[in-house]
């Protein structure tokens, strides 16, 4: 009898060991899972954000009417100024379908030498630097050049295409 119960006990010692360490990494392959679908869902709310600040910058009218709006024009060149301005809520609010944005100006003024073709005239470019930044404090920055009066440039003329010519994103952290 002895002999007997020391093998049983031996046996359901090992079953449990086995039951544990299967239980173990089972857990463990669960929260491997699991941390694998938090990732990706904030992989596809940061691409959702991007996609809608992208819809919104890229939209004809907004960029004529946040240039109609001379109160929202800061007077920083540097891109960097711009964001820690517009995240220390001191941009312009707008609102579109329902979200609300912030959004900075900057004129980086008048450029005679990059011209911008319309018909069959050259025109110098006007460039403006738009920020707009979402509530989750993702910012899209856009360089955005429009065609200015005719200037006289002395140096080597280069013909861009007015719009979008630049952009930089900086997604929330």
């Amino acid at each position: 009898m002895n002999r007997w119960g020391t093998q049983t006990g031996a046996i359901l010692l090992s079953t449990i060991m086995l039951v544990v360490i299967v239980t173990i990494l089972v857990l463990s392959l669960m929260q491997a899972v699991w941390l694998y679908f938090k990732a990706s869902n904030q992989i596809a709310v940061k691409h959702q954000e991007f996609y809608q600040l992208e819809a919104i910058a890229f939209r004809p009218d907004l960029i004529k009417k946040l240039l109609k709006n001379r109160r929202c024009v800061a007077h920083e060149a540097d891109p960097n100024q711009l964001v820690d301005l517009l995240l220390t809520h001191q941009g312009c609010e707008y609102e579109i379908d329902g979200r609300n944005y912030s959004y900075l100006l900057s004129d980086s003024g008048v450029f005679p030498c990059l011209k911008i073709v319309s018909g069959n005239k050259n025109y110098a470019s006007h460039h403006w630097f738009v920020t707009i930044a979402t509530v989750e404090r993702t910012i899209l920055q856009l360089r955005i050049a429009l065609p200015a009066s005719p200037g006289v440039c002395e140096q080597q003329v280069q013909c861009i295409d007015a719009g979008v010519i630049s952009w930089r994103y900086l997604p929330s952290q």
